[in-house]
């Protein structure tokens, strides 16, 4: 559950739970060619060397635009390569070399 699930936590305060939810950090991480690369914070991204540096910048453009997105129904009908379309130049691979949105 993520911090701005209003209607679980809504439904949560109705059955009497609400009280008893705790709140943990959460830490991302992206496995490649047997590493294990940190992935949560903006200075992770900058070191996430599988990527071109301009790729990582891409990737901090486009999480900032994410982070301050509320229009999430606009987005219904889009897929998510089509919403990450405009902020990358080429279409966005895996480290790996494959498409990341199929």
């Amino acid at each position: 559950m993520c911090g701005g699930d209003d209607k679980l936590k809504d439904l949560l305060g109705e059955v009497g739970l609400e009280s008893r939810l705790q709140w943990l950090p959460s830490y991302t991480s992206y496995y490649v060619s047997g590493r294990l690369y940190p992935f949560t914070t903006p200075l992770d991204i900058l070191r996430f060397s599988p990527i071109s540096l301009l790729s990582r910048v891409r990737f901090g453009i486009h999480s900032a635009r994410a982070r301050s997105f509320t229009d999430w129904p606009r987005l219904e009908d889009q897929t998510a390569e089509e919403w990450l379309w405009p902020v990358w130049v080429a279409r966005p691979t895996r480290p790996s070399g494959g498409p990341c949105c199929t």
